[in-house]
């Protein structure tokens, strides 16, 4: 739950409700198709919105407990202008989880960015 939700509830009970609701949501998308296609194993893959997954760029999410590693995959069928994974808000082929890619897009561009480059100019040997 987010901060705003948690803000619209008045008791403890009422925390507890929407807690045991959003985890009863979350278990029920699981089972989607739509899950099951971003999700393999412990890896998110992402196919850019903008085009049939044949032929999308990619980003791939891999997570452990210290890091999270994200990979870009440049498909030369895709026709975007340059390199470009596209998120879309409406009409994402991945909805309703296209609203959680908008939310790290956004905290992705609070990053000190020249902290940032630093931090990859480090890691880059380790990047696919």
């Amino acid at each position: 739950m987010s901060d705003i939700e948690l803000e619209f509830c008045d008791f403890d009970n009422d925390v507890t409700d929407e807690l045991n609701s959003t985890q009863k949501r979350n278990e029920k998308l699981k089972t989607k198709q739509v899950y099951k296609k971003l999700v393999h194993n412990d890896t998110i893959i992402w196919h850019s919105d903008n085009i049939y997954d044949e032929s999308a760029n990619i980003l791939q999410i891999e997570g452990n407990r210290k890091e999270i590693n994200l990979t870009f995959i440049d498909n030369p069928d895709d026709p975007s202008f340059g390199f470009g994974i596209r998120i879309c808000n409406s009409g994402s082929k991945y909805d309703p989880f296209n609203i959680c890619f908008m939310n790290l897009f956004n905290q992705l561009q609070l990053l000190d960015k020249n902290d940032s480059i630093k931090k990859l100019l480090k890691t880059e040997k380790s990047c696919k």
